[in-house]
C-alpha cells in the first residue's frame, strides 16, 4: 500500500494515513441539468465563487501540504472536469488545480468505452475515480485494479455504511468490508458514512489484524496473514504457551478456591440452623 500510495500519484494520495487529515471533498452535481435547464455552468460557477470569496479559502489555496491536497474535486461528468481545469487555469493562474476524481457507479466502472476514454481522452484531468464499492468486490476488483493503475488513478470508493444491507455480500459487517478495501483491494481512501469505523480501520495496519483480511491471495497484494517471520511465530508459540500454563495453574487454584467456598457457605448454614434451635420461640414466651 505505501508502494502503491509513492507511486501513483502522490497529490492525491498520503504515506501517513494515521495523521493527515483531509479538508474538502467537494461534487459539482447535476452539471448536465444545470447547463441545459437553466445555463448554469457548475465549473465556472465553483471556480467564481472562490475567486470572489478567497479569504475564506484561502487555507485551501496557499496550502502546502504535498502528501494530502487541502481540497478535492469530484464529478459523475469528466468534460466538467475539464471545464474546471480550463476555468481554474484561467481565472486562479497562480494557484494550482485541485485533484479532480471522477465517479463512476457500478455499471460504469464495467463499461470498457469509459476506460478508453479515460486513457485517450480525459487523463489530463482525471487523477482518480470515486468508485461504487461494488466496483471493486472479489470478481471484479482484480480488472478494476490493472486498469487504475495502468491510467496511474487513485481509487476512492464510496460508501461506506453501518446498515447491513449497503455491506456488499460476502462481508459480515462495514468493518469488515473496509478493511477488505484498505488492506487487499489497496485503495487510498474511503467514503464513509461512519466515520469513527474507517478512522480506526485507516489507523490499523494490515498486519495488526491476523485473520480478517483473507482474500489478499488473489489480487497478488501483500497478505496481512503471514508466517514469513520466523522471530513472530516463535514469539507467539511462546505467549501462547505461557498462557496455556497460566490457564492450567489457574483452573486447579480456582477449583481449590471454590470448594472452600462451598465448605464455608455449608458450615455458615449449619451455624445458622443451630442459632434457630436455641432462639426462644416468641409463642412460648407469650405463655
Amino acid at each position: 500500500k505505501e508502494l502503491f500510495n509513492l507511486q501513483w500519484r502522490p497529490n492525491v494520495t498520503t504515506t501517513t494515513p494515521t495523521t493527515a487529515l483531509a479538508g474538502i471533498y467537494p461534487e459539482l452535481k447535476s452539471s448536465e441539468w444545470f447547463a441545459n435547464d437553466a445555463q448554469i455552468h457548475m465549473a465556472e460557477l465553483f471556480v467564481k465563487e472562490i475567486q470572489d470569496h478567497s479569504d475564506l479559502f484561502s487555507a485551501v489555496l496557499e496550502s502546502t501540504n504535498d502528501s494530502l491536497p487541502p481540497m478535492v474535486v469530484q464529478a459523475f461528468q469528466a468534460p466538467v472536469l475539464q471545464e474546471l481545469t480550463h476555468f481554474w487555469r484561467s481565472r486562479l493562474p497562480n494557484v494550482a488545480v485541485p485533484p479532480r476524481i471522477l465517479l463512476l457507479n457500478s455499471q460504469a466502472c464495467q463499461d470498457t468505452t469509459i476506460w478508453q476514454n479515460l486513457e485517450t481522452i480525459w487523463k489530463p484531468y482525471v487523477e482518480g475515480l470515486g468508485l461504487d464499492k461494488k466496483c471493486l468486490t472479489r470478481e471484479t476488483a482484480p480488472t478494476v485494479v490493472a486498469q487504475a493503475r495502468h491510467l496511474e488513478l487513485a481509487l476512492h470508493p464510496w460508501t461506506e455504511r453501518p446498515e447491513l444491507e449497503y455491506v456488499i455480500e460476502g462481508f459480515a459487517n462495514a468493518w469488515e468490508e473496509t478493511r477488505y478495501l484498505l488492506c487487499t483491494v489497496g485503495v487510498q481512501g474511503i467514503f464513509s458514512e461512519s466515520v469513527d469505523t474507517a478512522v480506526r480501520a485507516a489507523r490499523l495496519s494490515c498486519e495488526e489484524e491476523s485473520g480478517q483480511d483473507k482474500h489478499a491471495s488473489w489480487l497478488g497484494m501483500r497478505n496481512p496473514v503471514t508466517t514469513d517471520n520466523p522471530m513472530g511465530f516463535l514469539l507467539s508459540f511462546a505467549l501462547g504457551a505461557i498462557v496455556a500454563v497460566l490457564i492450567s495453574w489457574c483452573r486447579p487454584h480456582h477449583r481449590h478456591q471454590t470448594q472452600r467456598q462451598q465448605s464455608m457457605a455449608v458450615e455458615t448454614q449449619e451455624q445458622e440452623h443451630d442459632d434457630d434451635d436455641e432462639r426462644p420461640d416468641p409463642d412460648n414466651e407469650l405463655l
